[in-house]
């Protein structure tokens, strides 16, 4: 299971390094644009990346002829979708620090800005501001982004490519190895 791990691990890593040179020419005009194609185009490049959980639980799901539990499946999913995911935030590292450094303090201020724009306006605005200024300083902070940035984002994509596949080699394990 290891060696599946680490092999389709590394092809997601590489494909989501790969997402994040797309995001380097596609954000930086504005990577605040939050509605453009710079969101959907990063989502949509994700998916080959993702692709490879369920290429890597296939390959163990084949090694060991479909006698694997669901857990096991599972776990193998999880393993590669966390590989992949942390490259997914290695590459938006590289772009933070060297395309956009000060994103956080960018993204408050838009925020901030829509707020006002919208009337929210006494008690809620300053609410807003405190919790804009709070993720400000808690994204200064190197390992916090960098887990907000792994678990955040890309994992519901992840975990939706993992129960796929353990849910499907479970499936083929019951009806199609049974049936051999």
């Amino acid at each position: 299971m290891i060696r599946h791990i680490l092999r389709f691990g590394l092809y997601g890593i590489a494909l989501m390094l790969l997402v994040g040179l797309v995001m380097r020419y596609t954000m930086s005009n504005d990577p605040l644009d939050m509605g453009g194609t710079s969101v959907l185009l990063g989502f949509l490049l994700m998916i080959p990346a993702f692709i490879m959980v369920s290429f890597g639980v296939r390959a163990w799901h084949r090694e060991q002829d479909g006698r694997l539990s669901f857990g096991s499946y599972l776990a193998c999913g999880l393993a590669i979708a966390l590989m992949v995911s942390f490259g997914y935030a290695l590459a938006w590292e590289i772009n933070f620090r060297t395309l956009f450094p000060d994103f956080y303090q960018r993204y408050a201020d838009l925020e901030i800005n829509s707020a006002i724009k919208h009337g929210i306006s006494g008690r809620r605005l300053e609410s807003i501001k405190a919790e804009m200024a709070e993720m400000v300083v808690a994204m200064s902070v190197t390992w916090k982004r960098f887990l907000f940035t792994a678990l955040a984002e890309p994992m519901p994509m992840a975990l939706m490519f993992v129960l796929g596949s353990a849910l499907w080699f479970r499936w083929l394990r019951k009806y199609v190895v049974a049936e051999r």
